[in-house]
């Protein structure tokens, strides 16, 4: 079958990180946020392709 699947990894919670200040932590809004748009780019992009480009500058 076709079938398409995919991970995305996101950080702790804030209060998942209470004792551990150094950790990465992102609110569950910001969280919902980035995934939507994630989904959303998918499936936008869906047969599309790769899209090629060359991002930064040269110093």
């Amino acid at each position: 079958p076709d079938i398409k699947a995919g991970f995305m990894h996101i950080p702790f919670l804030p209060e998942q990180v209470v004792t551990r200040p150094e950790t990465p932590a992102l609110s569950l809004d910001d969280d919902v946020l980035g995934i939507t748009a994630a989904i959303k780019a998918i499936v936008t992009r869906d047969g599309k392709g790769d899209i090629e480009t060359i991002e930064g500058k040269n110093h």
